[in-house]
């Protein structure tokens, strides 16, 4: 299934996962846990835990619960916002606001309008990408007309700041300078990360390939033709310039592909321990989707005092558990899941119908080592 930003943008997906979160606090203040939820059939007025799961409700409560609050406290009060910006705040500028080229109905700005502050910026951001937009320039703002308009639009400007770091402070408990000071320590530090396992996965992969007896579908540095056909399908304005046949994928291209298609998608970047984001984005980048995510989750459970949930999805649960390991556990967890990807590859052996499968996959167990801890 490909994924749209645009599809999730609606009225009705919105209220109704405001009301899942909202539910599902008062049931877990009531019974402590999802498990005592499950046993107890609380679940009325048409509330599927199921759907929860899968809308993202559950992993946001439990990760809000986690922090230690419920619903976010979010300052919707467009006058501050523009007070603060006159002071050269590091608050957003209007332009991280503006939905200048973007392609959205009106639908669908009224409900972008209707979200908080943090939420439009993430939205805006993700979609700004997603189409190939870029922020517009900032405008250059009209100088003061007097002092004495200057002195009261200062003293204004200081009482917002104040009351927008007090509500910033009541949500995150950090401060506005250090969250923004943070963010880019963070995108420094998930650059680092990222150019770090493409390099290592791509020493496992080649060039183009399309010859039967070496490939069972065209491949060029890791990339196979269905991925691309379905990025150009999920990333039409990213992928405008992109060109129809693999064979002729640029290497910036390929490195598009990997970062959106696994690296953010699977959250390697929240991994904290090198080894295992080395292994985990190889084993996205070279199986089926939930193979990784069940092998990890496997592991955990065999290997480490932790039980989590094995669904197949590298979601929260799964992270924090990966993020607790200890040094002995991080080499017993990543082993495990180098011994499963070789136990599933001789399963293939034996099941798979191609009859070149074995001559152009005889490469895989060596590469599989190759991520072992010794």
């Amino acid at each position: 299934m490909s994924f749209n930003l645009l599809d999730l943008i609606s009225d009705s997906k919105i209220a109704t996962k405001r009301e899942n979160k909202k539910k599902l606090h008062k049931l877990l203040d009531k019974y402590g846990s999802i498990e005592e939820i499950e046993r107890s059939g609380d679940l009325k007025d048409g509330f599927e835990l199921d759907f929860a799961k899968i809308d993202g409700a559950l992993e946001e409560v439990l990760e809000e619960r986690r922090r230690g609050y419920g619903e976010p406290k979010v300052l919707r009060n467009e006058a501050l916002r523009s007070n603060a910006r006159a002071s050269n705040s590091l608050l957003p500028d209007d332009e991280d606001f503006s939905l200048e080229g973007l392609i959205l109905n009106d639908k669908q700005r009224k409900v972008i309008d209707k979200l908080d502050m943090n939420t439009q910026l993430t939205v805006i951001k993700a979609l700004r990408e997603q189409q190939g937009v870029e922020k517009p320039k900032p405008k250059k703002k009209e100088q003061e007309k007097s002092k004495s308009e200057s002195d009261v639009s200062n003293e204004r400007v200081g009482k917002a700041n104040r009351e927008i770091k007090l509500a910033n402070n009541e949500h995150s408990g950090t401060k506005t300078d250090a969250k923004y000071s943070n963010e880019q320590k963070d995108d420094e530090e998930e650059k680092e990360i990222f150019e770090r396992v493409l390099k290592r996965t791509l020493k496992e992969e080649g060039g183009y390939e399309d010859r039967k007896n070496m490939i069972d579908t065209p491949t060029n540095m890791g990339i196979e033709q269905k991925t691309l056909d379905t990025f150009k399908s999920d990333y039409p304005s990213i992928s405008q310039n992109y060109p129809d046949n693999v064979k002729n994928l640029t290497y910036n291209q390929a490195k598009r592909i990997a970062k959106l298609v696994y690296f953010d998608k699977y959250r390697i970047k929240e991994i904290k321990h090198k080894p295992l984001q080395e292994l985990m984005f190889d084993s996205f980048f070279n199986h089926s989707p939930s193979a990784p995510a069940i092998w990890v989750q496997r592991a955990i459970n065999k290997h480490t005092n932790m039980t989590v949930t094995v669904d197949g999805v590298m979601g929260t649960e799964t992270i924090t558990a990966l993020n607790k390991l200890s040094k002995k556990d991080v080499i017993n967890v990543n082993n495990a899941i180098v011994d499963m990807r070789l136990e599933d590859h001789e399963k293939e052996k034996k099941t798979n119908i191609n009859p070149y499968y074995r001559n152009y996959t005889k490469g895989l167990p060596d590469r599989f080592e190759r991520f072992r801890i010794k």
